[in-house]
């Protein structure tokens, strides 16, 4: 009688997944979900590093470039030069004889009644169109000037506001402070969470013992709607800039921890 050893394979080693492992795997396998993840993340970054790569201050205010609209190319086109040059002329008090462009430069001759100081060019170089302006040439009598003045190469590629501010740097900063004020009112809220949640156990574990539950229904809507107007109080105050916006986002936690502490301390105290 021959004998068969029969060999038995090892048992295979299932590994578990976490139920994070879990939803992490689903999200993954979830394309469209991942783009947004993606794009989320890139916005973040670019709202927190950006500002300080545009070449605008977002509170800078360009008063030759109002409401202008967004363009890939620099300012100021051909034809807006000339306007430029025109509100230049107005604040020197000085008539234009002739001007050309050649170069990314302007060359200008102006006349006037009086003689020309050439202090006047520094009107020019406060323009936003124009700067370091110089004396070219003068008329003996000094009632003709020539001057050169470079031609400002300005980019505002998302354009301006009604004031002349540039629209790129101003929401890239007004991201940056949106995130900024949803951390800082995440962190207190799960503070004020906890407080709220371990008090009202303990509070209505009383009530239900000795009866009260009216009582107790009654205190969690008054405390919820006192909770909810500092909220919305403190987020107005944090965003027109009265209160500091860490305070601010502060306040609701603190007030929902000191409401809860009173209760307890009242039910404790009989």
């Amino acid at each position: 009688m021959t004998e068969i050893a029969a060999t038995s394979a090892p048992p295979s080693t299932v590994v578990g997944r976490s139920l994070w492992g879990d939803a992490w795997a689903r999200l993954r396998a979830n394309r469209a979900a991942m783009v947004s993840l993606c794009y989320l993340v890139l916005m973040a970054v670019l709202c927190v590093v950006g500002p300080w790569f545009v070449p605008h201050n977002y509170t800078a205010i360009y008063s030759d470039y109002v409401r202008t609209p967004p363009s890939l190319e620099a300012y100021p086109k051909a034809d807006m030069v000339k306007g430029g040059l025109d509100d230049v002329l107005k604040r020197m008090r000085v008539d234009l004889k002739e001007w050309k462009l050649e170069d990314g430069s302007a060359n200008v001759t102006v006349t006037s009644t009086k003689p020309v100081d050439a202090r006047y060019l520094r009107y020019v170089d406060r323009s936003d169109t124009f700067n370091d302006a110089k004396v070219e040439a003068k008329s003996p009598d000094g009632l003709e000037m020539t001057f050169s003045a470079a031609v400002k190469q300005q980019y505002f590629l998302f354009g301006t506001d009604n004031v002349g501010r540039d629209l790129l740097s101003r929401t890239l900063v007004a991201g940056r402070i949106s995130l900024a004020i949803g951390l800082l009112t995440a962190i207190p809220y799960g503070f004020a969470v906890i407080a709220m949640v371990l008090v009202a156990a303990s509070v209505s574990l009383r009530f239900f013992r000795f009866g009260g539950v009216t009582r107790l229904v009654i205190g969690g809507v008054a405390a919820g709607f006192v909770l909810y107007v500092a909220t919305q109080l403190s987020e107005e105050l944090g965003s027109s800039g009265i209160v500091n916006p860490i305070v601010a986002a502060w306040l609701p936690a603190a007030l929902g921890a000191m409401l809860g502490a009173l209760a307890l301390l009242h039910q404790e105290d009989g």
